[in-house]
C-alpha cells in the first residue's frame, strides 16, 4: 500500500512539472515570436502569433493585429485586424482581468482614421476611455483631444474620468463643461450624469434643481430608460405630494407601458392603484403577478376583464368563465383554472384547475405555460420544461430567465453570444432589465449584444434608426458574419 501512495505521489510530482513546464514553453514561444520580430524575422513571428492568436492568448492576439495594420510577414489587412483587437480587449490577463491597453488604442486609432473600419468617432472616444482608465487622469490627452472637436462621447468619457480621479472635485470642475456639452448634443448618458451633478452637495439652488429635472426629462424623451424609471419614482419631487400629480403620473404611465416591473412594483407598494386609470391598474397588476403567484394572476386577469368597475361577484362570474373556457377562449380557460385552483367562486380543485391551464397553455398562451411552471414547481423537470415552454411562447419573465440560464452555462468567450437572442427576445416582450443588459452589453463591445441592440431600436425606436445603424456596423467590423450579412442589406 505505501508502494502505491509512494508510486501516486511521484506521478502527481511529475505531472506538476510537465504541467508547468507545458505553461512556460507556451510563454517562451510568446518571448521568442516578439524576439524574432524584434529582428525582422516577421514571418515566423506572424506564424507563432497566429497560432497563439487562436489558442486565445491576448498577446499574441494584440500582436497579429499590429503586424496586421502593418503589412509585416502578413499582407496589410485593417479590418482583421480590428477584429483581433476587439478579442484582445476582451482576452483576460493572467491576474483574470479583461482588457489589453494596447488593444483599445489600436481600435481607437482605425475609428479616428477610418483605415480598415467606417470612421467613426464616437466609437474611437469609447475606446479611448477605456485606456485612458489605465493611466487615470494622466491618460486623458487623446481624450480630451476628441472633446474639443467636439465629439459628444469622449466629452462624456473625459467627465467620467474626471469623476473617478484622485483629484476628483478639480478635475471634475474642469469638465463638467464638456458634459454640459455633451448634454447639449443629446447624449442620453451625459444628459442624465448632469442632472445628477447639478444636484450634488448638501444645498443646491432652486435654479439647479429645476435644471436638473430638465436634464432627466431630456434624457428620459430621448428614450434612456433609467431617466424614465427615477422620474416614475419621482426625481426632482422631493418634499412634494406626489399623489395627484398629473406630471408625476404621466412618467408613472409611461414607465408602466414601456414595462418597467420595478415601477409596478414601487407604485403596488406606497400608493393607491385607485389613483391610476383602469389600463395602468391593470397593468400594475399584470407586471407584479410573477411575484405574486397564482393570486397575482388571478388579481390581474379578474380585473382586466372588468375595467368598466362593475362589482365583481366570483359566484355570479363563475358560469361565464365556464361557458368561455368550453367555447375554447384561451384566457377564460387560464382565469377559469387559477379560479378552481385557488377555490374563488367554485370549490377549490387543484387537479381541475391546473388541467384548465394547461388547456390554455396547449392553446398558445404564453402566460398560461408560465403559471403552469408555477404550479409544478414540486417537481424541478416539468416546471423547467413549462418554463422553456413560456419562453417560446413570448413570456418576458422565461425570456430574460432564459438569457441568465444560456450565459451561465455557455463557455468563457461565448457567454453574450448565447444570451444575446433571448435578451432581444425579452426586450422585445417588455423586459425593460433584459432591454438594459442588452445596452449595456452593447457599449462592452461584444458584437452579438451590439447586433441584438440594433435590432432591437430598429423595432421600436424607429427615431434612432441612426444610431441602431452605428451598431449594426459595428457588429459587422467585430466579425459578426450575421451581422455583415445584415449591413450588406441595408
Amino acid at each position: 500500500m505505501g508502494r502505491v501512495r509512494l508510486f501516486a505521489a511521484t506521478c502527481a510530482v511529475l505531472w506538476a512539472c510537465v504541467g508547468g513546464a507545458t505553461a512556460e514553453a507556451a510563454e517562451r514561444t510568446v518571448r521568442e515570436a516578439m524576439a524574432s520580430w524584434r529582428q525582422g524575422d516577421y514571418a515566423s513571428a506572424v506564424r507563432d502569433f497566429k497560432r497563439l492568436a487562436k489558442a486565445g492568448d491576448g498577446k499574441a492576439q494584440q500582436a497579429l493585429a499590429r503586424a496586421l495594420v502593418e503589412g509585416k510577414g502578413v499582407k496589410k489587412d485593417p479590418l482583421a485586424a480590428s477584429i483581433w483587437w476587439r478579442r484582445a480587449a476582451r482576452a483576460k490577463s493572467k491576474f483574470g482581468m479583461p482588457g489589453n491597453y494596447d488593444a483599445y488604442v489600436g481600435l481607437a486609432e482605425l475609428y479616428e482614421t477610418g483605415v480598415g473600419v467606417a470612421k467613426d468617432l464616437t466609437a474611437a472616444a469609447r475606446w479611448r476611455g477605456r485606456a485612458a482608465q489605465g493611466d487615470g487622469w494622466r491618460g486623458r490627452s487623446f481624450l480630451q483631444r476628441l472633446a474639443d472637436q467636439g465629439v459628444a462621447e469622449a466629452q462624456y468619457q473625459l467627465f467620467e474620468l474626471a469623476d473617478m480621479s484622485q483629484n476628483r472635485d478639480e478635475h471634475v470642475a474642469q469638465t463638467a463643461r464638456y458634459l454640459e456639452a455633451a448634454a447639449k448634443q443629446g447624449h442620453t448618458g451625459a444628459q442624465r450624469r448632469l442632472a445628477d451633478y447639478l444636484t450634488e452637495g448638501a444645498d443646491p439652488s432652486e435654479a439647479d434643481r429645476r435644471a436638473s429635472r430638465g436634464w432627466m426629462i431630456k434624457a428620459a424623451e430621448t428614450g434612456d430608460t433609467e431617466a424614465l424609471r427615477l422620474l416614475a419614482y419621482g426625481y426632482g419631487r422631493t418634499g412634494r405630494k406626489l399623489e395627484g400629480d398629473k406630471t408625476w403620473q404621466a412618467w408613472v404611465n409611461r414607465a408602466l407601458a414601456e414595462g418597467d416591473i420595478s415601477v409596478a412594483e414601487m407604485f403596488d407598494r406606497r400608493y393607491d392603484l385607485s389613483s391610476l386609470s383602469p389600463e395602468m391598474q391593470a397593468r400594475v397588476l399584470e407586471l407584479t403577478a410573477s411575484s405574486d403567484g397564482l393570486p397575482g394572476f388571478l388579481a390581474f386577469y379578474r380585473y382586466r376583464d372588468h375595467l368598466n368597475g362593475a362589482p365583481f361577484d366570483e359566484a355570479e362570474a363563475y358560469p361565464e368563465y365556464v361557458a368561455k373556457a368550453a367555447s375554447g377562449d384561451a384566457e377564460a380557460q387560464l382565469t377559469l383554472g387559477l379560479m378552481t385552483a385557488l377555490g374563488q367562486g367554485t370549490e377549490r380543485d387543484a387537479a381541475k384547475g391546473q388541467a384548465w391551464v394547461e388547456k390554455a397553455a396547449a392553446s398558445g398562451l404564453a402566460t398560461a405555460a408560465y403559471v403552469m411552471y408555477e404550479i409544478t414547481k414540486l417537481d424541478s423537470k416539468v416546471a423547467n420544461e413549462w418554463r422553456r415552454r413560456a419562453a417560446e411562447l413570448g413570456h418576458a419573465d422565461s425570456l430574460w430567465f432564459a438569457a441568465k440560464q444560456a450565459e451561465l452555462y455557455a463557455d468563457d468567450g461565448k457567454k453574450i453570444e448565447a444570451a444575446a437572442p433571448f435578451l432581444l427576445a425579452a426586450a422585445l416582450a417588455g423586459h425593460n432589465e433584459a432591454l438594459f443588459y442588452l445596452e449595456i452589453h452593447a457599449q462592452d463591445d461584444a458584437a452579438a449584444a451590439q447586433l441584438a441592440f440594433s435590432r432591437y431600436l430598429t423595432a421600436r425606436k424607429p427615431a434612432r434608426a441612426a444610431e441602431a445603424r452605428r451598431w449594426l456596423r459595428n457588429a459587422a467590423e467585430a466579425g459578426l458574419p450575421e451581422a455583415m450579412v445584415e449591413l450588406k442589406g441595408k
